[in-house]
């Protein structure tokens, strides 16, 4: 059996355009899979973090420092909420804590995840 060249190297730029193609293929996946709803993708969601202002059963309000605004979002019985690592209820969220939110929809909070304030530590070299 004789190997040509030839067939190699055009049998190399077949392999090659076969990867480039699978390659643009997997880009677009999760983009089709996202707008046809599949689950085990993670959707966009944008996150909120800040000083909680005012927290309700229906809403929590937190304040950026970075930004300077305040950015209330809905709360709704599927928004899983977090106090400290520990699965929480909304009424558990006090103002004052730090919190940061995720929402799919920049609306709707999906997820809080609150905690008090660290103080911080001063060292003292001398």
């Amino acid at each position: 059996m004789t190997v040509s060249i030839k067939s190699v190297t055009r049998r190399a730029i077949q392999v090659a355009f076969m990867i480039a193609a699978f390659a643009i293929i997997e880009l677009a996946m999760p983009q089709v899979a996202h707008a046809n709803g599949h689950k085990g993708l993670k959707a966009a969601t944008t996150k909120f973090h800040g000083k909680v202002t005012a927290v309700s059963a229906t809403s929590i309000t937190l304040h950026s420092k970075k930004t300077n605004t305040d950015e209330t979002l809905a709360v709704t019985p599927t928004t899983k909420v977090k106090v400290e690592k520990v699965a929480a209820a909304i009424g558990d969220v006090t103002v004052g804590m730090h919190a940061a939110v995720e929402s799919a929809d920049g609306k709707t909070a999906d997820a809080v995840h609150a905690h008090a304030k660290k103080d911080k530590v001063k060292s003292k070299n001398k």
